[in-house]
């Protein structure tokens, strides 16, 4: 959405040649001069010099994400779960003179450090990468000789998946620290039966299907937690089940106070924006303490 792929491409485009660079401006810039002309300079210093220059060189000026140096480190992990165990593969016996391996190493780190030099840091920045990081853990299981230990371990790690369903709406609402404390339930003994598949099919010979059920086991994981956490999550940090239930009676309702995730859900769902009750005061009064559902009800009470 801004100007990131340029100021890391330089470099890059000594690879790719203008065969990506043209399609990639013919892409943005017509959408740039569309909201230019639309909403004047105020886009072109809110977009370009705020949400980026601002963003990365300060904490405070825009956002508030500020973050240690290394927080992409445990993001990065998290992002290529359950694959995350075969990163030693890729500097294992590794030969990076070909060309087309040395990109993706290039694209990889040059995105990490990158972000990892801004004062703000959400784990979206560096989603860009991750196609890159992939291809190097596949061509690298590829080459592996006996990778039925490290497949083994990627399906250990499918537990993430029924761990994290009843934990994510918590986490994403509040952050991890406030989040209670897994239970055990018997789902965490489905990843040992994969990895035990894995592995034998691996030292069968049958990699592909080793593979394969890996991948089959995250797909589930991954439907599992969609159903699971989706719902909660959808009351708790989006508005759209607000605008269901409020739209038809959306010009007698009021903002007292949100987290600043609902708030902009709620510009995004409700076309005009709902007004702050101090300003405008409404009969219908929208409240959501951090970490809870929203409520809506008369004005409060004045001590």
């Amino acid at each position: 959405k801004g100007p990131v792929w340029p100021a890391l491409g330089r470099d890059i485009l000594t690879f790719l040649r203008p065969r990506v660079a043209v399609p990639f401006l013919a892409v943005t810039l017509p959408w740039y001069a569309l909201c230019t002309w639309a909403n004047g300079a105020a886009f072109l210093e809110d977009f370009f010099w705020k949400h980026n220059v601002e963003r990365f060189v300060s904490n405070t000026a825009v956002g508030n994400h500020g973050q240690p140096f290394w927080f992409f480190g445990p993001v990065l992990l998290a992002l290529l779960l359950p694959w995350t165990p075969l990163l030693p593969l890729a500097f294992r016996r590794a030969s990076y003179a070909d060309p087309g391996r040395l990109f993706l190493l290039i694209w990889t780190a040059l995105w990490l450090i990158f972000f990892s030099q801004s004062a703000n840091k959400l784990p979206s920045y560096i989603l860009p990468m991750i196609p890159a990081a992939a291809v190097l853990l596949g061509v690298a299981l590829a080459e592996a000789r006996n990778a039925a230990p490290w497949l083994a371990a990627c399906a250990v790690l499918l537990i993430a998946f029924p761990i994290a369903a009843p934990l994510l709406p918590m986490a994403v609402a509040t952050g991890l620290s406030h989040a209670p404390g897994p239970h055990f339930h018997w789902t965490w003994l489905l990843p040992l039966a994969v990895a035990i598949a894995a592995w034998v099919l691996d030292r069968r010979g049958r990699r592909l299907a080793a593979v394969l059920t890996i991948v089959t086991g995250a797909t589930i994981g991954t439907v599992v937690l969609k159903n699971s956490a989706a719902p909660e999550l959808d009351r708790l940090v989006s508005a759209r089940t607000l605008r269901l239930q409020l739209g038809p009676r959306q010009e007698t309702v009021c903002v007292d106070w949100v987290p600043r995730k609902m708030e902009y859900s709620l510009d995004y769902y409700f076309v005009p924006p709902l007004p702050q009750c101090g300003q405008q005061p409404r009969p219908v009064w929208l409240h959501q303490l951090e970490g809870q559902f929203p409520a809506v009800g008369p004005p409060k009470a004045t001590p």
